[in-house]
């Protein structure tokens, strides 16, 4: 693995020539100005009677599920633009040509997408922390968690992207991961509602659709969990936002599944791309 910093390096260069991160960054600056503003306004005038935790927990539960959407979305473009592009340029034929294994290219190549994500939503994310715990101070739940569960959350979106773009055309891929990742948070949502009223048949229908769902793309879990993370502890509105699905991290167990076919996905990407023609 002694190639990996070259075609790491390599690789991110290209990424910024592509201007796809610069790109990714510009948005996501102009979705944290508007987020400024929300918060500064929220901050000056204030709300009859709340405290500025609640406050920050409404800003916030708002704002996140929107910054999900570009994260994502960023993470799915990002995350099918290398790999697939190398094959088809025939610069992957390149690098298999010398001295260099196709693991090793798997890798430096895939990293460099990855950590062009992570480096997005980190923006991203850490933007809006910062902006919210500047115009309306709180305590997070649980950085840790949050911390953890944004890992594993970027894990499974890299590794699906990743081996579905060496399977399909690079916009069929994407369109896939992102349809996977909107109906597993539109499921995963309406379940944790539906527990509220675990006796209706309705309500046990909606929790079984949700748990296939996590079974399936199990990205939703990841992400409920970051979120509960980083809503305040404590708040007073934390009972009249329990129909959100959004102030409990999901079970331990999902987080497991999540974990493990973040590396079945990558383990599967390897494979298809060390069998690939590279022309």
């Amino acid at each position: 693995m002694k190639n990996l910093p070259s075609l790491f390096s390599v690789s991110t260069a290209h990424l910024l020539r592509r201007k796809l991160v610069l790109s990714a960054f510009v948005v996501s600056a102009g979705f944290l100005a508007l987020y400024w503003l929300l918060c500064s306004q929220m901050s000056k005038h204030g709300g009859a009677g709340m405290q500025t935790s609640d406050m920050a927990l409404g800003a916030l539960f708002m704002t996140l599920p929107a910054a999900a959407t570009l994260s994502s979305a960023f993470a799915f473009i990002l995350g099918s633009s290398v790999l697939p592009d190398e094959i088809q340029s025939g610069r992957a034929a390149y690098w298999a040509a010398l001295p260099v294994s196709r693991m090793e290219i798997f890798t430096g190549f895939g990293l460099s997408s990855l950590a062009a994500c992570l480096s997005v939503s980190l923006f991203l994310f850490g933007g809006i922390v910062g902006i919210t715990h500047a115009c309306l101070p709180y305590v997070e739940t649980s950085i840790p968690a949050a911390i953890g569960a944004f890992l594993l959350w970027h894990a499974v979106l890299w590794s699906s992207i990743t081996l579905l773009s060496l399977l399909v055309h690079r916009m069929v891929a994407i369109i896939i991961c992102f349809s996977a990742w909107g109906i597993s948070t539109f499921l995963g949502g309406l379940a944790q509602v539906a527990r509220a009223a675990p006796g209706e048949s309705v309500a046990r229908a909606i929790v079984t659709a949700g748990g296939v769902s996590a079974v399936v793309y199990p990205a939703d879990q990841a992400f409920r969990t970051m979120v509960y993370g980083l809503l305040p502890s404590g708040a007073a509105l934390d009972d009249m936002m329990a129909f959100a699905g959004a102030i409990t991290g999901a079970p331990a167990l999902q987080l497991g599944w999540a974990a493990l076919a973040a590396i079945l996905f990558t383990i599967l990407a390897a494979r298809r791309f060390a069998k690939s023609d590279l022309g």
